[in-house]
């Protein structure tokens, strides 16, 4: 316990608050020869707002969802095998269907991408066993248009939703949570666009070479935050869903197709068009519960209501 000060005591190592009193209001820090640090209370006041405020941010800040941190349910990059058969079935990582309707349509592997050439029939991409996304997903690829023959609208479908089948065709609205296209823009260039189907909307940009795709679906019940292919932070709204390439957003809070199904599947379907374009890098991370969300913002309140308390008696110490 500290010995009180008398009123007409000099100030001395003996006597901080005595020391505190006689700093200038704007001093910070006072060494005295002793190696003592004293804190005038504009300081210390600053500090702990500093301090609360930045345990706050940076907790809140933890539970953003971004494609590192997530749970990844599903990962393919075409490199442990030269054999196509060896990517199909009902294993983990595994499409139920890398599949084509007929003569005029291919999958090949090529250089480690999985390639689909098409001057005729459809073929199909397509996990059916169901995955843990029922909440939603970040679903990302890498495409890379080769040789595209034919200016075409609509001439792939991405889509998520329950129930798919391996048909080589698109499967119905009524199975569809959320879906895309990628459009076939120009021969010349092997440019594509992509495009809201159900708003029958393109997005701004048209994009060459190996592009990635970032497709954000929530069907969480509420809102939902990630971290984006460009660093910054986005919120998406319940049953909508965001679309990026690369680093440019081409969608913001497009409305589900059928907000009711659980997108717990996903399918790549090519039956329009022609031209041979690659795929890679299929990375699936869910959404996770929302129940988990609430936890941890109860701990991050918390953990702040501690360190803000452990301030304070610090605070008190120093008085």
């Amino acid at each position: 316990m500290q010995a009180k000060c008398a009123k007409e005591a000099p100030p001395t190592r003996k006597c901080p608050r005595r020391l505190a009193e006689e700093l200038p209001r704007g001093t910070d820090i006072l060494i005295d020869s002793a190696g003592y640090n004293y804190f005038n209370r504009p300081f210390l006041y600053k500090m702990r707002i500093k301090l609360f405020a930045a345990f706050l941010i940076v907790g809140i800040a933890a539970f953003f969802v971004t494609p590192a941190d997530g749970q990844v349910v599903f990962q393919q990059n075409f490199s442990s095998s030269t054999n196509l058969a060896d990517y199909v079935g009902t294993g983990t990582n595994q499409f139920n269907a890398i599949s084509s309707s007929g003569a005029g349509f291919s999958w090949s592997l090529n250089n480690g991408r999985l390639r689909a050439a098409r001057t005729g029939n459809a073929g199909t991409l397509a996990r059916t066993t169901d995955l843990a996304t029922s909440f939603g997903a970040i679903y990302q690829f890498s495409i890379t248009p080769v040789d595209l023959t034919s200016v075409t609208t609509t001439a792939i479908t991405f889509q998520v939703g329950s129930g798919f089948t391996t048909n080589n065709s698109v499967d119905p609205i009524a199975s569809t949570h959320s879906r895309f296209a990628i459009n076939f823009a120009n021969t010349t260039t092997d440019a594509f666009t992509v495009r809201d189907i159900a708003g029958g909307t393109n997005g701004s940009g048209t994009f060459t070479g190996t592009q990635n795709i970032f497709f954000v679906v929530n069907n969480t019940g509420g809102s939902f935050s990630y971290t984006a292919p460009d660093g910054s932070v986005h919120a998406v709204a319940n049953d909508t869903w965001d679309l990026w390439v690369g680093t440019s957003q081409q969608f913001n809070d497009a409305a589900a197709t059928t907000g009711s199904v659980s997108p717990t599947d996903f399918k790549l379907t090519y039956p329009t068009g022609t031209g041979s374009i690659e795929f890679d890098n299929f990375v699936v991370t869910a959404i996770p519960e929302p129940s988990t969300w609430i936890g941890g913002a109860l701990a991050v309140a918390f953990v702040a209501f501690l360190q803000r308390r452990r301030i304070r008696l610090l605070l008190a110490r120093n008085y």
